[in-house]
C-alpha cells in the first residue's frame, strides 16, 4: 500500500510537471508574440506568422504524435527559423536593442519549456516497479486468505483489499505516461492562447 501510494504520487508529479511545461511554453509564445509586435515591418509580420504556424503545428501535429510516443522535428525546424529572424534585426537605436534582447529572452524560455515538454513523451514508471507492484498485490491477497476467519469475512475483506489495489493500479497505469493514454496533458493551453492572442492576426 505504501509503495502504491508513493508511485501514484510520483506519476501525478510527472503529469503536473509536464502540464506546467506546457503552460510555460504557451505563455512564452504569447509573450514573444507580443514582444515582436513592436518590430519593424516586414520582420514583425514574418515572425508573428512563424509563431502562429509553430503553435498550429504543436496543436495539430505534435500532440497526435506525442499520443503515439513519437517526437517529430518539425517544431525544432520552425524554432530555428524564428531564432534566425529574431537575430536578423539590426537595432537602429537603444529601444530596438532592448526589444531584441527581450525577444531573445522569451525565445529562450520558449525553447526550454519545449524541451521539458518533449521529455514527457517517454516519461514512465520503470518496468521493474510494475513487477514489484504485481508481486506485492498477490502477497497482500494471499496474506488475507491466510487469516483464520469465516469464509464470508474472507470474501468481504479480500474483495475490499482487491478493489482498493485494483483502483490504485488503474490510477497509476492511467497517469503513467503524461502525454499518452486517457489521462494525459491536453493542448488546451495552446488553443486558448492562440484564440486570445493570435487568431485576430490570421488575415
Amino acid at each position: 500500500g505504501l509503495l502504491l501510494g508513493l508511485i501514484s504520487v510520483a506519476t501525478f508529479g510527472n503529469v503536473s510537471s509536464v502540464g506546467a511545461s506546457v503552460d510555460r511554453e504557451a505563455s512564452s509564445i504569447a509573450l514573444l508574440y507580443r514582444s515582436v509586435s513592436s518590430y519593424p515591418e516586414p520582420l514583425r509580420g514574418e515572425v508573428q506568422y512563424l509563431l502562429r504556424d509553430y503553435t498550429q503545428y504543436v496543436i495539430n501535429k505534435d500532440w497526435p504524435a506525442h499520443s503515439e510516443g513519437k517526437i517529430w522535428n518539425g517544431g525544432d525546424l520552425r524554432l530555428q527559423v524564428i531564432q534566425q529572424k529574431l537575430l536578423s534585426l539590426q537595432p537602429l537605436d537603444h529601444t530596438q536593442s532592448l526589444l531584441q534582447e527581450q525577444s531573445i529572452k522569451y525565445f529562450g524560455e520558449l525553447n526550454d519549456a519545449r524541451q521539458q515538454r518533449l521529455t514527457g513523451v517517454n516519461t514512465s514508471i520503470p518496468g521493474v516497479l510494475w513487477y514489484v507492484v504485481a508481486i506485492g498485490a498477490f502477497i497482500n491477497i494471499l496474506l488475507i486468505w491466510l487469516l483464520d476467519m469465516r469464509f464470508t469475512l474472507h470474501m468481504i475483506l479480500g474483495g475490499i483489499i482487491s478493489f482498493f489495489l485494483g483502483v490504485m493500479i488503474f490510477l497509476i497505469a492511467a497517469m503513467d505516461r503524461p502525454l499518452q493514454g486517457n489521462v494525459r496533458v491536453s493542448p488546451d493551453a495552446y488553443k486558448v492562447m492562440y484564440g486570445l492572442v493570435m487568431q485576430w492576426d490570421e488575415t
